[in-house]
């Protein structure tokens, strides 16, 4: 086995944007809709055809979904659809086979082919079955997940959607991801709008919650900048009842601090130019995963390493300090042997499908062996479930 080339290893906190966008390839859409776990699927009895649930393997042993694992959801559905009708013509082919021919597609071809229609029905019913559970506003909250990491949508309409759905009760979970996601993708909410947004958090889904928005704060996957011309005092008469000032309470307590995360973006380019067409059916691109909306960090940094040859360039190095945390790099000796690019990609605090795919694409792009580790995988209803107050 060839050495490895190229070590990266990056930490959760570096890039939450990532998993607080909605998944949009074939294999994050599953994980998002039905939950993937140590590559074993559970299908509701709509998907597999029969009364039960039933767990089914996902893996590269199954052609057909180790060719639309990696694929924009929006291009699976046409690519099984062909599959299936390529399956169809050549059983429509043995009709008209000799007695011999009959003997040889039998031993050879029919149980290849059966199986292949049976997986090609899975496969569509999951994909029918995510279509049918997807919110109706579905196309508007990608809009404003998209809008809000390219800077494209309007501060009033992402807190008018926000409010719309905490009126209708969506599930916490994803209320809360874009009320995070808007907050990162500011730097950091002003204490009114931060204010506003949590007690109508309090009030769709309980009081108990605060202790979960203390929480979310302390990741700082929320925050709230200071407020030049208010102050963070609160009345002790009304602090009991009034859910403003138990808010106000705890922002004073913590820390305000913005992530800069428009500043990440701006500096490593993970916002593509918006004229540049992306193809959702043949990718080039990483940014592919996201409508062609956003570069995850991890895979815009690995493709701006492997696209030099030795060390980081310094403006690389530079741009990576905008990120959370410090950055370390190490580079071989100068005249030390050039081999095969090999390189291990480590993302510590799970990593979504989503990212994993953007890696893919770019191994092949590349002409890199791209060897991925995690210590979990995660999307974004895990990283918020796993800070809810119970």
């Amino acid at each position: 086995m060839p050495e490895i080339s190229h070590l990266f290893i990056f930490d959760r906190d570096a890039d939450y944007v990532t998993p607080l966008l909605t998944q949009l390839t074939y294999e994050g859409a599953l994980d998002d809709h039905f939950g993937i776990n140590a590559g074993v699927v559970e299908f509701p009895g709509e998907v597999v055809g029969q009364d039960t649930p039933r767990k089914v393997p996902l893996n590269s042993k199954d052609t057909i979904y180790d060719n639309i694992r990696n694929k924009h959801f929006a291009s699976v559905s046409s690519y099984l659809i062909t599959k299936a009708k390529e399956v169809n013509a050549k059983k429509e082919q043995a009709q008209n086979m000799t007695a011999s021919q009959m003997k040889d597609f039998v031993a050879n071809e029919l149980r290849t082919l059966q199986t292949c229609h049976a997986t090609l029905a899975l496969h569509l019913r999951a994909c029918e079955s995510i279509t049918k559970s997807v919110k109706q506003d579905f196309e508007t909250q990608l809009t404003t997940e998209h809008g809000l990491v390219t800077g494209a949508s309007n501060a009033g309409q992402v807190r008018k959607f926000l409010k719309n759905c905490l009126a209708r009760m969506q599930p916490l979970t994803d209320n809360l991801r874009l009320f995070c996601l808007y907050s990162l993708t500011q730097d950091g909410l002003s204490q009114k709008d931060y204010k506003e947004l949590a007690s109508q958090v309090l009030a769709a889904h309980g009081h108990k919650h605060l202790i979960t928005l203390n929480n979310l704060r302390q990741l700082n996957l929320l925050s709230a900048t200071e407020s030049s011309t208010s102050s963070t005092g609160v009345n002790r008469d009304s602090s009991s009842t009034n859910i403003q000032g138990r808010l106000a309470q705890v922002t004073s307590l913590l820390p305000k601090k913005g992530q800069g995360w428009r500043a990440a973006a701006k500096r490593l380019r993970l916002i593509p130019d918006p004229d540049k067409a992306i193809d959702l059916h043949n990718p080039s691109e990483p940014s592919y995963v996201f409508n062609g909306a956003y570069t995850p960090v991890m895979a815009k940094v690995v493709s701006e390493a492997l696209s030099v040859r030795g060390a980081f360039t310094q403006t690389l190095l530079d741009s990576l300090k905008v990120l959370p945390g410090t950055t370390t790099s190490q580079a071989p000796a100068p005249g030390s042997p050039v081999g095969p690019h090999v390189a291990l990609v480590v993302m510590m605090g799970g990593i979504t499908y989503t990212e994993v795919a953007a890696l893919r694409l770019l191994a092949v792009t590349s002409g890199t062996r791209i060897i991925v580790a995690s210590t979990s995988t995660i999307n974004g209803d895990q990283l918020i479930s796993g800070v809810v107050h119970k």
